[in-house]
């Protein structure tokens, strides 16, 4: 089941920066329908939330053989990781800091922490 979450954390990971870019030229005072018809017309905004949102059915089944208490902070926290490179690296956000790297860093110790010791009991 790990090989699900982090297809999950991958599938997140990827598309939250590209459905951030997607959306770029909102009106943020538009009305709800009027969000809606602007992100319908954008085609690669559909497609990237229906990628985001397969990483949900897929976190979700990978929650029928692991613990909601152990899955959820594998998933998410290795789905920001992957934010923070494909932003820097694929869309050229800014750079990649000394301090950003390292957070992701303890963010991975921490998550390997996190799946150990949940397997070793």
């Amino acid at each position: 089941m790990i090989s699900l979450m982090l297809l999950a954390a991958l599938l997140w990971g990827v598309t939250n920066p590209l459905l951030k870019h997607y959306s770029r030229g909102m009106a943020s005072s538009g009305s709800a329908k009027d969000d809606a018809l602007f992100l319908v017309r954008r085609p690669k905004y559909l497609v990237a939330q229906a990628v985001n949102l397969s990483g949900s059915v897929v976190f979700f089944h990978s929650l029928r053989e692991v613990d909601v208490s152990v899955g959820s902070i594998v998933v998410n926290s290795l789905a920001f990781v992957i934010t923070v490179l494909m932003s820097v690296l694929v869309l050229r956000e800014g750079l990649l800091r000394a301090r950003t790297t390292a957070g992701c860093l303890l963010v991975m110790v921490g998550t390997a922490l996190c799946t150990y010791s949940s397997s070793a009991s």
